[in-house]
């Protein structure tokens, strides 16, 4: 029996009210819908929570899926949605002034989403961000990390560095400028 076939049979008996069908089908796809929603989103927290909501909007689609297609894909398709979804809405939350490098950030997560084919690994752009941050001093490598990775708001970091809050915004800004310069200068030379 062939892996769709099995997942048809639990996605019947899911749609039939078994809970028991459902939950095998989030254990069998769990992981690599994390790892999907993970290599899109801003943190670990939104990817997890993409995830669960993607779940529950799979689970309250059931009837729409086409028995015979592949259940990943489909669930891919809603992650896409729903993470685009909670990318514009960190976006627009982010309206105030001291937080529009983060929308910006959001909102071009929330276009690459969008414009990502299945299966494509090529995305230059983020190869050369990495290339570029990785090239960056201990310093500001450090301070971008605790910024995007952990979280951390300006003023967390200002506490945390013993610094002021505008001297760390200045310092962030001036980061993300040599990294826009730097991904900028690997595009054109990928592109000759």
């Amino acid at each position: 029996m062939d892996s769709f076939t099995q997942e048809d049979d639990l996605i019947r008996l899911a749609r039939s009210g078994n809970p028991g069908a459902f939950s095998e089908l989030v254990g069998a796809h769990q992981g690599a819908l994390r790892a999907f929603t993970a290599r899109f989103a801003p943190d670990l927290e939104t990817a997890d929570e993409v995830a669960q909501e993607t779940f529950l909007r799979a689970y309250q689609g059931l009837a729409r899926f086409e028995l015979g297609t592949d259940f990943a894909k489909w669930l891919r398709g809603i992650a896409r949605h729903v993470l685009q979804d909670s990318l514009r809405r960190r976006a627009r939350e982010a309206g105030v002034r001291q937080r529009a490098a983060d929308a910006f950030l959001a909102e071009s997560m929330a276009r690459r989403v969008a414009s990502a084919e299945e299966g494509d690994d090529t995305d230059f752009r983020l190869r050369a961000l990495l290339r570029c941050v990785e090239e960056l001093d201990e310093g500001p490598r450090e301070l971008l990390g605790r910024r995007y990775r952990e979280g951390l708001s300006t003023i967390e970091l200002a506490g945390k560095l013993g610094r002021g809050v505008s001297a760390i915004r200045v310092h962030l800004l001036k980061i993300r400028r040599m990294l826009r310069a730097c991904i900028e200068l690997r595009l054109r030379k990928s592109t000759v």
